[in-house]
């Protein structure tokens, strides 16, 4: 595997309607793509990094610097045997920006895979081609045509976003609208006590309910509740994922990709949770196709996912970007195993915004 050449284009998307987040809601988002050429092939990917340090301690700006500085110069025109040893060099350059070295890895597994001959589904061993979908609401933003709306589209997961002021009593009001099959989750963003948590035994599991980080509350908590726990803002580091497992701080663990440094790591990850008997699901950060495609890929890997954020590039974005876009059928998503291009007649409409270029 090798890159030749990278380009870095930016661009603002606004989302279809407004989407729920742990500190509000968000209008849309700066997207930033890669794409790189390698000798006879191209890849593109997306730095899944938001706007400002407000979620994490990354953000585009500290990334596309350490990208640009850091980590794209030494990268061109190295032969990579395979990308677990690219991932292993962009590890030794930079400690942390896991949303950087991502952008990077995935570039190297799409790279190594057309090399191969192969899609990208075949060189991660997937377990399956499809995927299942989830959908993530305020808690305010329901109705019973919503609801009717969502079963009616396949899914197969609902998740409620939490605060320390959410009716108990809505929750189950809704809980009793779904069919048994339907997963309801509710996710606290780390900001819930633990009497409420108590009282949400109805629901399938509750992701993050506790500050982020704060082994002692997740190891004392989760002999006491009914409900099970799933770390996701925890699980900023693969060490904090190995902690967590240690420690017995939660059933399961939403890894995201953008967050943990790529494909590599994450694979490394699934691989010891589920030896530890750690359930594992994929989240993502609000990616466009480009980037949702990897996590996907990510998700087939898992013989039995935890059900994550995974819905269709129509629910967030009015533009498709690529050239093949995910199928989503009855809740499912379709996955054909390839790499993710980006169709250039939308790069030459919209992306006219090269922010660096390299080689």
């Amino acid at each position: 595997m090798q890159i030749n050449k990278i380009e870095i284009y930016k661009i603002w998307l606004p989302f279809v309607t407004p989407q729920p987040s742990w500190n509000g809601v968000i209008t849309g988002r700066d997207v930033i793509l890669l794409r790189a050429q390698g000798p006879g092939s191209e890849a593109w990917s997306e730095l899944g990094a938001l706007p400002d340090p407000t979620y994490v301690s990354e953000f585009i700006d500290s990334e596309l610097m350490v990208l640009m500085r850091y980590l794209i110069p030494g990268s061109i025109g190295v032969k990579w045997s395979h990308p677990d040893q690219y991932f292993d060099w962009l590890e030794g350059q930079v400690v942390g920006h896991g949303f950087a070295k991502c952008a990077l890895d995935c570039l190297g597994w799409a790279l190594h895979a057309q090399d191969n001959g192969q899609g990208l589904l075949s060189a991660l061993n997937t377990k399956r081609n499809d995927v299942q979908s989830g959908v993530v609401l305020g808690v305010n933003d329901w109705s019973p045509g919503c609801l009717k709306w969502i079963l009616e589209s396949g899914y197969t997961r609902i998740k409620f976003k939490l605060t320390p002021d959410t009716s108990v009593e809505t929750l189950k009001q809704i809980r009793a609208m779904l069919p048994s099959q339907c997963l309801m989750v509710g996710d606290g963003n780390g900001r819930l006590p633990l009497d409420m948590v108590r009282r949400v035994s109805f629901l399938d599991w509750v992701e993050e309910p506790f500050m982020p980080g704060d082994w002692v509350a997740y190891q004392s908590a989760v002999s006491q509740l009914a409900v099970p726990v799933v770390l996701d803002e925890s699980i900023r580091t693969p060490l904090d994922a190995v902690n967590a497992a240690h420690l017995g701080c939660a059933m399961g663990v939403s890894l995201k990709p953008s967050r943990l440094g790529g494909i590599t790591p994450t694979r490394r990850l699934i691989a010891r949770l589920s030896d530890a008997g750690i359930r594992v699901g994929i989240g993502g950060m609000y990616e466009t196709g480009v980037g949702r495609y990897y996590n996907l890929a990510l998700d087939a890997t898992i013989q039995t996912p935890l059900v994550g954020d995974f819905s269709p590039d129509s629910r967030y974005w009015g533009l498709q970007l690529l050239v093949n876009p995910i199928k989503f059928e009855s809740g499912l998503f379709q996955l054909v195993d390839s790499v993710p291009i980006v169709d250039r007649f939308i790069l030459d409409q919209k992306f006219d915004t090269i922010v660096a270029s390299f080689g």
